[in-house]
């Protein structure tokens, strides 16, 4: 916990709804074999049992498919800016998204910048652990209290860090 400012909440719930889309969902529109163990055992498993707890009504049904299709289109955006020849990918709020640890190509030309609260970001990589999630040698992970810092003075001590 950096600063004393909890991990956010926004990205547990975030993380919670791409969980459940695997669970619920047909068809999904977004397959994510990361979103349950990420979560954790203890968490994973409760929504296993009880899927219905995270689908209770019309209003989550129309968030987690917000949440979902909008990882979709940017995913499938960044995957054809990646065949132009784009070499970086920069993830603001990365919160528990995925993406960079079920890419359809290991690619270590590629770059994916996590960019997220510090406090987020240490729970993020714990999660990581706990759940023997490898993390690509291509993603990095730059930490950004935006009510002290800005995003150039994060990225600039990591400016040449996009060999691998």
């Amino acid at each position: 916990m950096s600063g004393g400012r909890p991990a956010s909440r926004t990205a547990w719930r975030v993380a919670v709804r791409r969980a459940t889309h695997q669970l619920v969902d047909r068809p999904r529109v977004l397959d994510d074999p990361i979103a349950l163990p990420i979560l954790g055992e203890e968490a994973a498993a409760a929504l296993r049992n009880d899927p219905s707890a995270e689908d209770r009504g019309t209003f989550d049904k129309v968030l987690r498919a917000f949440v979902v299709a909008r990882a979709r289109f940017a995913e499938d955006h960044v995957e054809a800016a990646r065949d132009r020849g784009v070499a970086q990918y920069v993830i603001l709020g990365a919160g528990f998204d995925t993406f960079a640890y079920r890419q359809p190509r290991g690619d270590p030309a590629f770059c994916i910048w996590e960019v997220d609260h510090p406090a987020t970001q240490a729970w993020k990589r714990a999660r990581l652990v706990a759940a023997r999630i490898a993390v690509p040698s291509n993603v990095r992970y730059v930490p950004v209290d935006f009510e002290h810092d800005t995003l150039p003075s994060a990225l600039e001590p990591r400016r040449h860090d996009v060999s691998h």
